[in-house]
């Protein structure tokens, strides 16, 4: 009887649309029972997801929890927990979810059978995770913003925006390319972050007559406007390209000319390793950051100007 009426007041939470329950057997770990939005969650029919086990769509490096937690209430120390954990998608994908489980014990004490309750928080980890993005590169922005003030020299206000980039923002790698007026080769001035190796061996030519000048970098610069180059690299980008950056574990990469008196000069390129990672308002304050640098830019030119005609000035 006890049994039947927890039943009666289960049922309709199994019906309702926006949670996923299951119940699972303590003995065996089987699905005894689960309903539509469980399955809608995780991407599977109810004949696959009847073969699968809790552990099998749980993600590995979360495993652990799930068993701490069980042998607390197999010890008798509770009768259930709640946990933020990855699920796995039957696409591979992670879910993001908020998990209850409940055991539910029989007259002598023993578990019989958990009760999970899934909730599928992707969506708002990803603002999160987006909002914190956000705040990095709103930081880089200023940090970048008090180089630029700070600076009297290219060659000391270069390296302090690749550090910003890389240690505040977090991106993978930095870099400050210059073009050679002489040879039209793209010069690296200044990097942060991994991947030496890869602008060791680089040679970029802003000559639109040469192969390499389909590059990320050579195109903002003969272009004059930003180069977004997004996870899916359906953009355009040489395949050699997308082979080198790949090797680094790169995944998306923005390039961005630097300017002076109008003319790109100039590029600061970065590489992620998030295949999403430039969504509109990280491009934003990613041009705002080169926009400021190009004024800078200008701002040392007509200096160096002045400093120049009072030398002869002071010559004549």
């Amino acid at each position: 009887a006890q049994a039947a009426q927890q039943q009666r007041l289960l049922e309709p939470f199994f019906h309702l649309p926006f949670i996923g329950m299951a119940v699972r057997s303590a003995a065996d770990g089987r699905w005894l029972r689960f309903n539509d939005r469980l399955c809608e969650i995780l991407g599977y029919t109810r004949e696959e997801i009847a073969r699968t086990t809790w552990s099998e769509v749980t993600h590995p490096d979360d495993r652990l929890g799930d068993e701490q937690a069980l042998y607390e209430m197999l010890q008798g120390g509770s009768d259930g927990y709640e946990i933020e954990k990855r699920l796995l998608h039957k696409n591979g994908s992670i879910v993001h979810c908020h998990v209850d489980v409940k055991c539910v014990r029989g007259p002598d004490g023993r578990i019989d059978h958990f009760l999970h309750t899934v909730d599928d928080i992707t969506e708002r980890k990803a603002a999160e995770r987006g909002l914190m993005t956000i705040s990095r590169y709103y930081a880089a922005l200023s940090q970048c913003d008090e180089a630029i003030v700070r600076c009297t020299r290219e060659s000391e206000l270069f390296p302090a925006v690749c550090e910003a980039v890389v240690s505040v923002a977090g991106a993978g790698l930095a870099w400050v390319g210059m073009a050679d007026p002489r040879t039209r080769q793209l010069v690296a001035v200044a990097q942060a972050g991994t991947g030496a190796d890869y602008l060791r061996g680089l040679h970029v030519s802003t000559d639109p007559a040469q192969a390499s000048a389909d590059r990320p970098e050579a195109r903002a610069i003969l272009d004059q406007r930003a180069c977004w180059i997004d996870g899916t690299f359906e953009d355009g980008a040489p395949a050699a390209w997308r082979e080198q950056v790949a090797a680094f574990g790169w995944n998306s990469a923005a390039a961005l000319p630097l300017l002076r008196g109008g003319q790109a000069i100039g590029v600061l390129t970065i590489y992620l390793s998030e295949p999403d990672g430039l969504h509109d308002r990280v491009r934003k304050l990613l041009a705002k950051i080169a926009e400021n640098i190009s004024f800078a830019l200008d701002v040392l030119a007509r200096e160096a100007e002045r400093g120049a005609a009072i030398d002869a000035l002071q010559r004549s």
